[in-house]
């Protein structure tokens, strides 16, 4: 599996957890819901350092913590 599938994974396991909406991430991450709806999607190449910054902000967790997550362990 690469990195940008696990991000989003990992993205929409927080999401989901914290019970809120794609819409209710976006606003918390100030990130365009269309943005971040493309980025959940695949459709987005590349999630940039800011905009994963923003989003991990936005989720109340610091990039460590969301990089943390076992699944991102090598194996």
């Amino acid at each position: 599996m690469s990195l940008q599938e696990l991000v989003i994974i990992r993205l929409n396991n927080i999401i989901k957890k914290k019970g809120i909406t794609v819409n209710e991430a976006a606003k918390r991450s100030h990130i365009a819901p269309p943005a971040l709806k493309n980025i959940l999607y695949g459709n987005e190449e590349n999630i940039g350092v800011v905009t994963l910054c923003k989003l991990c902000q936005g989720l109340e967790m610091t990039v460590s913590e969301f990089f943390g997550d076992e699944m991102f362990e090598r194996k």
